[in-house]
């Protein structure tokens, strides 16, 4: 028996030694390199080989492994996929974060609470201007954290592209209206 199949037998009798050797052995190599390629800081370095460890556990079970792959460099690949799709991520949400940052701060120094507020209600606002089925994208997305195939499956899309289309449209439709909104209120005052 290779050292695959016994580690898949031993993890189907809930046995996880095995896997826990991995972990051990592993652990800094993994980590060391995450954060001196400059892909990861300490701390999500360690929270990526965490999931690492739980998806090689998953694809061992699932036979997704060739009997002959070497377990250090498929579980390292697994690290940095993760580590770049946690950068991708965290750049794309930081976009989203400007541009709504943008509805409370350009041109305008917003310095009191209670212009905070205003901005925080004329977004709600917008958001009421939406169909039914836009607002509900946006809480199932931003809110709630569900995938475009959640997303898809929950509101009837045909695909999670079409989801995804539809979830681009509703938010640049929020942030067009809140933006009206704000400029009407700064004209006001």
């Amino acid at each position: 028996m290779n050292g695959l199949n016994k580690i898949r037998t031993e993890l189907q009798n809930d046995n996880l030694l095995s896997l826990q050797e991995i972990y051990v052995d592993q652990l800094h190599a993994c980590q060391n390199y995450l954060v001196n390629k400059g892909m990861a800081s300490i701390e999500d370095a360690k929270d990526i080989y965490t999931d690492a460890i739980l998806i090689l556990r998953t694809n061992i079970l699932k036979q997704k492994l060739r009997p002959n792959s070497n377990l250090r460099s498929y579980l390292l690949g697994i690290c940095m996929n993760l580590a770049r799709s946690k950068h991708r991520e965290r750049n794309k949400c930081g976009a989203k974060e400007a541009e709504v940052r943008s509805l409370f701060y350009d041109d305008v120094k917003t310095d009191t609470g209670e212009e905070a507020e205003k901005m925080i209600s004329l977004c709600k606002e917008a958001l009421d201007v939406l169909e039914p089925k836009g607002r509900r994208i946006l809480e199932l997305y931003y809110f709630k954290k569900y995938s475009m195939t959640e997303i898809a499956n929950e509101l009837g899309y045909a695909s999670s592209d079409a989801a995804k289309t539809a979830k681009y449209r509703v938010y640049k439709r929020w942030i067009a209206e809140a933006n009206k909104l704000r400029n009407i209120y700064f004209e006001s005052i």
